[in-house]
């Protein structure tokens, strides 16, 4: 569970035990998960499933195996949408309320349209981690009226930072995160690292790059657990997706941005309607998508502007108070008790 969907799913899972009894139900959960997560607080009930029959990856067969701990529960949640078809189909069999969370719409990608028009319509309530998505999918699919439906972001982890970072000369910037998919801004990325003057570096924490680049420092792969811990010390972070996919000027919930935030960072960011649903002018320095000019321009800006940097990135810490896991996970206890009720 390295990728995003892993850390948001666990996370949550964490925090929502807090406000009640929760069964998580994962494919894997190997030792050292919570260490590797930097979990704490109430555990959840832990109950993996393999989704493996023989050397066939079977969803119907692990859903077989969860329904004794589904008819268990009060209300199931997922963001698998597979899972939340095959719950639907089998609510004879469990008789539970299922709550689908959407962070993407997979008919965009080859799904079956069909399949995703069931679960928006069959679904017990359904939650969108952005309001761009919410309003593609209600434009798309129209679910019905009376499936409720909220927005609740993603999370991330309130660290305490001590601003005086930003009263030190600027030598680095940085990038937290992976290029596994193109709308996440790598050819930007580069194009900014190489038009950077000699006194500014990029460093680069995840995957590395496709291609290197002199002057560039790739510091490795970062455990969730370690993010935070790492991202304190740097005051400059560059959030560079790029406008020319759907999922990324409207559906996404980046938390890499709130990573940032939480950490105290002076933030240069594409400025997309998906960015502004998390920030403003007043916690992050908003520049053209997809233009490496006006990164390198911000980027400047910020590195010889101490009261600038300092100011953004105080009031994004501040923000990024509204976005931790525990305030999701309040505001979904809230929305599944609305659904239950």
């Amino acid at each position: 569970m390295k990728a995003a969907r892993g850390v948001q799913a666990i996370n949550t899972a964490w925090a929502l035990a807090e406000e009640a009894e929760v069964s998580f139900v994962p494919a894997a959960f190997k030792r050292g998960t919570i260490e590797f997560y930097g979990l704490k607080g109430r555990s959840p009930y832990i109950r993996p499933l393999s989704r493996c029959l023989g050397p066939f990856n079977s969803q119907l067969f692990f859903l077989w195996r969860a329904l004794p701990l589904v008819r268990a529960c009060e209300i199931v949640f997922t963001r698998h949408l597979k899972t939340a078809w095959w719950l639907c189909k089998l609510k004879a069999l469990h008789h539970r309320p299922v709550v689908y969370e959407a962070h993407e719409i997979f008919a965009q990608k080859g799904e079956k349209l069909s399949r995703e028009r069931e679960v928006f319509f069959r679904s017990s309530g359904l939650v969108f981690i952005s309001k761009g998505l919410r309003q593609a999918v209600e434009r798309k699919f129209a679910p019905p009226s009376h499936v409720p439906r909220t927005v609740i972001p993603s999370g991330t982890k309130l660290i305490s930072v001590d601003l005086v970072k930003h009263h030190r000369p600027v030598q680095e910037i940085v990038y937290l995160g992976t290029f596994r998919y193109p709308w996440k801004g790598e050819d930007l990325l580069l194009e900014v690292a190489s038009r950077l003057p000699p006194n500014l570096r990029l460093k680069i924490y995840g995957d590395p790059p496709s291609r290197n680049l002199p002057g560039v420092v790739y510091a490795g792969y970062v455990v969730p657990g370690q993010i935070g811990r790492v991202l304190c010390q740097a005051q400059i972070a560059i959030f560079p997706i790029s406008s020319r996919q759907e999922i990324a000027r409207h559906y996404t919930s980046p938390m890499k941005l709130l990573d940032y935030m939480a950490a105290g960072c002076a933030i240069v960011a594409s400025d997309l309607p998906s960015v502004r649903e998390i920030v403003s002018e007043k916690e992050a320095l908003l520049v053209p998508p997809d233009d490496p000019e006006a990164f390198v321009a911000g980027i400047q800006k910020l590195a010889s502007g101490q009261r600038l940097r300092f100011s953004l990135a105080q009031a994004a810490h501040r923000r990024a108070r509204d976005f931790t896991w525990e305030k999701r996970a309040q505001k979904l206890y809230n929305f599944l008790q609305e659904v239950v009720s």
